[in-house]
């Protein structure tokens, strides 16, 4: 009789190890899901604000685009400045050698 119930719970935590690795093995596709989701979420944001630019480079006004948009003004000032800084040229650093030598001149 000790056998059987053995063998029965033994059976139970079976099932029950095999439940919960089910559970988790869920949780893990849910959070690889979740992450694809926000990765395609910040791209459309991303789209989004280009949208904005584009429409203000069109010669709409910031608060035009914000009403006909249904964004608040100061997304679509967000949005067109963060398009601006991305098609400004970066400024080249100069290298320590050049910087040294150009400051030794000056210095005697």
């Amino acid at each position: 009789m000790l056998d059987a119930e053995d063998e029965q719970r033994r059976r139970r935590e079976q099932e029950r190890r095999k439940r919960v690795s089910g559970h988790a093995g869920d949780i893990a596709g849910n959070q690889a899901e979740i992450e694809q989701l926000t990765a395609r979420i910040a791209e459309l944001r991303a789209d989004c604000a280009r949208h904005l630019a584009a429409i203000v480079a069109d010669g709409v006004s910031e608060a035009q685009a914000a009403e006909m948009t249904g964004r608040e003004l100061r997304e679509v000032k967000a949005a067109v400045k963060a398009e601006a800084g991305q098609k400004a040229p970066v400024p080249k650093k100069r290298s320590a050698a050049k910087s040294a030598a150009s400051a030794a001149p000056a210095a005697a």
